[in-house]
């Protein structure tokens, strides 16, 4: 299977999947995309490796085991989508399996489906959860040094009182 897809912890960002859904291993694995896929950063000229020059278009995936999943990063979302880039591919994988050539998959992937503003939900990554419990304990730290410093005053002023009875 290959699809772009959103990414499942970067709410902006759009992934290229490539993925064995079958049982066994498959071999000399070959993607073309109809028109040839292209990136946002392809458009800039200071970029030196087009999407459709990456080893994994031009030479093909020698062996994907069963259920392996490849996910690269492709594109931001709000800039492919406001790009001059094609919306719609035809993919096509052609693979051998254990028995030999396996039936060419062709399908469509249509990046319309985004547009319009939809929101998503995003997934919040561990390190996300790490950086929020941490400002967290600096909070706690600081209610801490006030909540201190207040009592201190409190007993300085009792004892300032004691002393003048």
């Amino acid at each position: 299977m290959v699809d772009i897809q959103l990414n499942r912890h970067v709410k902006q960002v759009f992934d290229l999947v490539i993925e064995n859904v079958g049982p066994s291993v498959a071999r000399n694995v070959k993607i073309a995309f109809d028109p040839p896929l292209e990136r946002v950063r392809d458009l800039d000229e200071v970029q030196a490796d087009p999407i459709a020059d990456i080893y994994i278009f031009t030479d093909g995936i020698p062996q994907i085991p069963p259920r392996h999943r490849l996910e690269f990063f492709l594109d931001v979302t709000h800039e492919r989508l406001n790009s001059s880039l094609p919306k719609v591919y035809t993919v096509t994988v052609d693979a051998e399996g254990p028995f030999g050539r396996v039936e060419t998959l062709t399908h469509k992937i249509d990046l319309n489906i985004y547009m319009g503003g939809i929101g998503r939900l995003g997934v919040k990554s561990v390190h996300q959860g790490v950086q929020e419990l941490e400002k967290i304990r600096g909070e706690i730290r600081a209610t801490g040094r006030s909540i201190a410093s207040a009592i201190s005053g409190v007993t300085e002023m009792l004892h300032t009182s004691e002393n003048d009875i």
